[in-house]
């Protein structure tokens, strides 16, 4: 068993309501309720009985609840008490970044860290950026990349890049010789999104602020879907700057928006392990690389 999953347990437990427990946790209920079939599955038990209007705990659960409190305790513990002993070019950090975050060069970054600091253990979480804030606010991973979300309790957040959105449409579409694309306009285009993306928010609030609705023809998770759907001439994509400057060499064009959708790249750190030498490294080593002025403290 996972010690995510024991956390989900226990909020579950809390709340008695998937629904409210997600919220506290931050992650998809669809998400929430896949961890605790698995817990169930592996343990051989059901946790909650489940009916139309209500979540009732089993008694193995009300048995299981005092141990898994009790695991989540010491485990922290423990990371708490070993982290005084754990020497900047040794110990592990745990660091969470979102599906292309190598357009904006977090991964050579990350790299580069590595080959300075070889005795260093690395391990990387990719995940779309809601769930990267709900893994660091259950001290999951120690540092995030991520776009857009900065007030997040407990988290340093540091600016590290900026960019814009770009609206990526077939070579021979109508509109393919302009330079820029209004949000009026924007809103009568059929679009291809990510719905999980911090991307898919970004378009729905910049249309929503400025009184208008997407069209959305197409729902898909890779930008290299997304764009492959749009070289089929289906529709248009909104994707990152960064990441249109990798995509030069195909039939496609690349259209500013006007008024511009903006995007920040952040580097948040759990403030808890803020001071562990290696995570004080790690994050000393990016601002280093990317020289961006230290950004809104939450």
């Amino acid at each position: 068993m996972e010690l995510h999953q024991l956390k989900y347990f226990i909020a579950v437990s809390e709340c008695l309501n998937f629904s409210k427990a997600a919220l506290k946790l931050d992650i998809a209920q669809s998400s929430l309720s896949i961890q605790i079939s698995k817990l169930e599955q592996e343990l051989g038990v059901r946790l909650f009985e489940r009916y139309s209007r209500s979540l009732v705990m089993t008694t193995a659960a009300k048995e299981l609840i005092p141990l898994a409190c009790g695991i989540v305790k010491d485990v922290e513990k423990i990371y708490d008490t070993m982290s005084s002993f754990i020497s900047a070019d040794k110990g592990h950090i745990r660091v969470g970044a979102f599906p292309g975050s190598r357009y904006f060069g977090i991964t050579d970054a990350i790299s580069s860290f590595k080959k300075e600091n070889p005795e260093v253990k690395l391990l990387l979480t990719e995940a779309e950026c809601k769930d990267l804030v709900a893994f660091l606010k259950n001290a999951e991973i120690d540092v995030a990349f991520f776009s857009q979300i900065k007030n997040v309790a407990d988290v340093t957040n540091h600016l590290i890049c900026q960019d814009h959105l770009v609206y990526a449409v077939r070579d021979d579409h109508k509109n393919a010789g302009r330079e820029a694309i209004s949000l009026e306009e924007l809103a009568k285009e059929p679009m291809i999104v990510n719905e999980s993306s911090m991307i898919y928010d970004d378009i729905i609030n910049a249309l929503r602020e400025a009184g208008y609705k997407p069209d959305i023809s197409l729902a898909t998770q890779q930008i290299s879907t997304q764009l492959g759907f749009v070289s089929s001439g289906i529709g248009g994509a909104l994707i990152s700057n960064k990441a249109s400057q990798s995509y030069n060499n195909i039939n496609l064009r690349f259209l500013k928006i006007q008024p511009p959708i903006e995007r920040n790249i952040y580097m948040g750190v759990l403030q808890q392990h803020g001071n562990w030498p290696v995570v004080k490294r790690f994050v000393a080593f990016m601002l280093r690389i990317y020289q961006f002025a230290e950004a809104e403290k939450t």
